[in-house]
C-alpha cells in the first residue's frame, strides 16, 4: 500500500515509463498504480485508506481517522491553522 506522501516510486516509474521506448516498466507501473491510496490521520498519524479518512470541513486540508481525532487536533491547535488558511484565501 502506498502513502500519499510516499509517491516517489510511482512518480519515478511513471516518468521513465513515458520516456523509455520499451514496455519494460509498464507492468511495474500498473502494479504500483493498482495499490490502494493510503493517508495518515493528522492527529494520531495512523495509516488508513484515503477513502476512509475524513477531511476537515473548514480547510479541506487535514485528514482524520475519527471524529475524536478531529476534536483533539482542533483543541491542540488546528483551530489556528484553519483560521490562518481562511485569512489567506
Amino acid at each position: 500500500m502506498r502513502d500519499i506522501s510516499d509517491r516517489d516510486e510511482l512518480v519515478i516509474t511513471a516518468f521513465y515509463a513515458k520516456r523509455i521506448p520499451c514496455s519494460c516498466l509498464d507492468e511495474r507501473y500498473a502494479a504500483l498504480k493498482a495499490q490502494p491510496k493510503m493517508g495518515r490521520c493528522s492527529h494520531c498519524k495512523k495509516r488508513e485508506l484515503r477513502s476512509n479518512l475524513m477531511l476537515c470541513g473548514g480547510c479541506n486540508f487535514m485528514h482524520y481517522c475519527s471524529r475524536d481525532c478531529q476534536r483533539a487536533d482542533w483543541k491542540k491547535g488546528h483551530k489556528l491553522f484553519c483560521a490562518h488558511l481562511w485569512d489567506i484565501v
